[in-house]
């Protein structure tokens, strides 16, 4: 029973399909309408005349399909099945014998809200992956392919109207917003324009005339004059010689089975489910590129490479080396084409490899020098706070304008962004007892002593009374006897030529 019901279900169906599309048809026929004219909830109006004009053609009405029908037979079950199955077919297979396949990729479900863009993220080296860069890609195909036509002779002569449309377009749905991410962009969109060229080139080569030629102009070039002159050019004799030679270089190169994810994202998800992410060499990218799901290689060739790539990296194993030049792949596939390295994706150059190496041993040194420069600043700050001093009045009297702590006395240690220099130091204020003595190197925002509460100041070295841990204050009388003693004594300067000349007195 269950099964007749949805039988019966089928065939009505396909009757209510079939009558109205017969009534599109005769309405169209039958009418006058204007062009563009709609109801108001955007249907299109039907003539009151239209069922007797139905019925007179033998053509069943909306009101006889929606009534119930009656029962019906296996027979006409199997009948119905029957009919259906020609239309299988010709979704399948077009007009001329061909199958048909998925087409180009379309995208029309992207966000275009400003508040739900989608992110990107992008490796160490520009390079666009995680799940974002997998919409990004799939986005770029429809949209170059719609704004760019193929009748441009080269890509770097894109014009700048197109090029604001295309960043804007990406823009809109994806987080990028910086001048190094569009160039990275622009530079796919480049790849993926001529690779889509090139597809229709191949099938404009293989159509049998004009007619079918004519087919494949896309709806961007809406001349029929150029799109003559570029089916001309590209079916030309020195073209296809052109055309032949690459075609044979292709050939020869070790296909991959990265499809659309590309070496570098492949690259990214080695190294998340690698435990040492640094041991991922582009020898084994380039391995597991080549290499199938079931683990077997996608050739012979491709099995021995392997082979080869395996026993040179187990000799070289304990002297392992960071240059491209020097390793496995080198070895056994000879030396990269310029302008480009086998299993570091698109773009990737010996040069700017040699640039990301650079930069990134340079921020692991300075990453190492910032820690232990913050570890021995941190050693200073323990110990710099135990060491008390108080200082006496610059200007000779021996009263004690302040206390604090010593910090430093190397002359190239800066106090207000101002060398320290010889014969001083360096001291923390934290308690001014005379807050309007002045300040020994006034600043522009710091005058007396009350105002370096709390900063540092550079202080003569003869009157800075050290305090050592556990010492008393006798003990600190008799240090600021020390220094007094130490300030009166005279003495006196020759004549630095050797002359024995008396050229000044000080103390």
């Amino acid at each position: 029973m269950v099964g007749s019901a949805k039988k019966k279900k089928a065939l009505k169906q396909k009757h209510a399909r079939v009558t109205r599309q017969t009534v599109r048809n005769a309405h169209a026929r039958d009418t006058h309408t204007k062009v563009g004219e709609t109801c108001q909830d955007g249907s299109i109006p039907i003539d009151e005349n239209l069922e007797p004009n139905l019925q007179q053609k033998n053509i069943p009405s909306m009101k006889e399909v929606i009534q119930e029908d009656e029962p019906i037979s296996e027979d006409s079950f199997d009948e119905v099945d029957q009919e259906d199955e020609p239309m299988a077919q010709e979704s399948a297979i077009d007009s001329r014998g061909r199958k048909k396949t998925r087409g180009p990729t379309k995208m029309k479900d992207i966000a275009v809200e400003p508040g739900s863009r989608v992110h990107v993220d992008f490796t160490d080296k520009g390079e666009p992956c995680g799940a974002g860069s997998i919409s990004l890609s799939s986005y770029l195909g429809p949209l170059v392919r719609e704004h760019v036509p193929v009748t441009l002779s080269d890509w770097r002569k894109l014009d700048d109207g197109i090029k604001v449309v295309l960043w804007k377009s990406i823009q809109a749905r994806f987080d990028l917003d910086q001048e190094w991410q569009k160039a990275i962009v622009f530079k796919s969109m480049g790849c993926i324009w001529r690779a889509s060229k090139s597809r229709l080139v191949s099938k404009i080569q293989a159509a049998k005339n004009k007619s079918e030629r004519l087919q494949l102009k896309p709806k961007n070039i809406q001349n029929r004059t150029e799109w003559k002159r570029f089916v001309r050019a590209k079916t030309s004799t020195a073209f296809k010689a052109v055309s032949e030679k690459y075609r044979a270089i292709r050939r020869k190169q070790i296909p991959h089975t990265c499809s659309r994810k590309g070496m570098a994202r492949l690259a990214e998800d080695m190294k998340k489910n690698s435990s040492d992410p640094s041991s991922v060499s582009r020898v084994k990218i380039w391995i597991k590129s080549r290499t199938r799901k079931d683990g077997k290689p996608v050739n012979t060739q491709v099995s021995e490479t392997i082979e080869k790539l395996n026993q040179i990296e187990g000799i070289s194993a304990s002297s392992s080396t960071t240059s491209v030049r020097d390793d496995a792949l080198s070895k056994v596939l000879g030396e990269d084409k310029p302008g480009r390295l086998r299993g570091m994706g698109r773009g990737m150059t010996i040069t700017k490899l040699t640039f990301f190496q650079t930069k990134d041993k340079l921020v692991e040194k300075q990453t190492k020098q910032g820690t232990k420069h913050l570890q021995r600043a941190e050693h200073q700050h323990q110990h710099q706070f135990k060491k008390k001093c108080k200082l006496l009045d610059w200007s000779g009297t021996e009263e004690i304008v302040a206390e604090g702590c010593w910090i430093s006395s190397d002359p190239k240690e800066l106090v207000n962004q101002i060398p320290l220099g010889p014969n001083a130091m360096k001291v923390w204020v934290d308690i001014p007892n005379i807050p309007d003595a002045f300040l020994w190197r006034p600043t522009s925002n710091m005058t007396f002593i009350q105002q370096a509460q709390g900063k540092t100041v550079a202080w003569p070295v003869e009157r800075v009374i050290m305090q050592m841990d556990g010492q008393s204050e006798e003990q600190d009388n008799m240090s600021g006897a020390s220094s007094k003693y130490t300030a009166s004594r005279k003495c006196k300067l020759f004549d630095w030529c050797g002359k024995n000349e008396l050229v000044a007195v000080g103390r």
